[in-house]
């Protein structure tokens, strides 16, 4: 995954509004609905600092390696 935050801030491209919804998918794999799948960057993190995150619809909220998934999907009718 690119290190885009410092690199994009002040910038205006497809390719920083689509790492701001996508998080940089770099393999370029789609899910059924033709949406770029996501690299779950959680799995691998292994900082200490607790890192409180959405964008990424699950269907409860996700504990994962000090991090926590906190987007229910309220917007497709989620909690």
């Amino acid at each position: 995954m690119p290190a885009c935050p410092r690199r994009c801030r002040g910038r205006a491209s497809g390719a920083v509004r689509a790492f701001a919804l996508y998080g940089g998918n770099q393999l370029g794999e789609t899910d059924e609905f033709g949406l770029p799948i996501r690299y779950n960057w959680a799995a691998d993190y292994r900082g200490q600092a607790l890192v409180a995150y959405g964008h990424t619809p699950v269907p409860e909220t996700e504990w994962l390696n000090n991090t926590i998934c906190l987007d229910t999907g309220c917007v497709f009718g989620g909690s």
